[in-house]
């Protein structure tokens, strides 16, 4: 399962830089699954989430960056029992929102 999760974000990523229009790993269209990713955490949010996700019975894929890993291992090893994956996400990098309006 977990080696299924990581191809489905890797065939994405791939997809997205190479704008594909359609995009299927291990499985047809109407299989009904979907890969749910997080991003930076473990954050404010987290336990929030996983309060959903239980609620819901959804596992999902954490990408956690590692100085908020540092700053919150709580978090992490609240998402590790609760039986999603972790996944890393560096250790760290800038805010590209910042860059939001520099681009105009």
């Amino acid at each position: 399962m977990k080696k299924n999760i990581v191809l489905v974000l890797l065939f994405f990523a791939v997809a997205c830089f190479a704008q594909i229009k359609t995009f299927y790993s291990n499985g047809s269209e109407n299989a009904g699954k979907v890969a749910l990713t997080f991003d930076d955490g473990p954050g404010k949010a987290t336990q929030k989430i996983l309060e959903i996700l239980k609620e819901k019975n959804v596992k999902a894929s954490f990408f956690m960056l590692g100085v908020r890993v540092r700053r919150n291992p709580a978090g992490a090893k609240a998402v590790a029992a609760a039986g999603h994956e972790i996944a890393n996400h560096t250790y760290g990098h800038i805010n590209f929102y910042a860059y939001k309006d520099k681009d105009k």
